[in-house]
């Protein structure tokens, strides 16, 4: 599997075009691939649930083991100013502790 990832971050690396992709593009071209060759199936929604809910949010995708919510990936431009979406990737990591029981409530 390493020399796979490697293979594929190589690829994408060299892919000029990613630069000026939107996010959509980004999603299937890098994240899905990228999460496929990790051993992720990106075809079974119980698994990698796309656009997933939190309240009145939303997240990219959602890695998911068991029914059970493991990461948050959020898709931004190459280029895109991140920190003005720090406050919701924190906001998510909150929300995500007090289901989990890690923060109280």
């Amino acid at each position: 599997m390493k020399e796979k990832l490697v293979s594929a971050i190589n690829e994408i690396r060299n892919n000029t075009s990613i630069i000026i992709s939107d996010e959509a593009s980004i999603k299937s071209g890098v994240v899905l691939r990228l999460l496929s060759v990790m051993g992720w199936n990106p075809f079974d929604v119980n698994e990698v649930k796309p656009e997933y809910s939190v309240e009145s949010k939303r997240v990219d995708f959602a890695l998911r083991i068991n029914g059970t919510n493991k990461v948050f990936i959020e898709v931004k431009r190459p280029n895109e100013n991140l920190e003005r979406h720090q406050r919701t990737a924190s906001w998510l990591f909150v929300q995500r502790g007090r289901e989990t029981g890690y923060i109280n409530k």
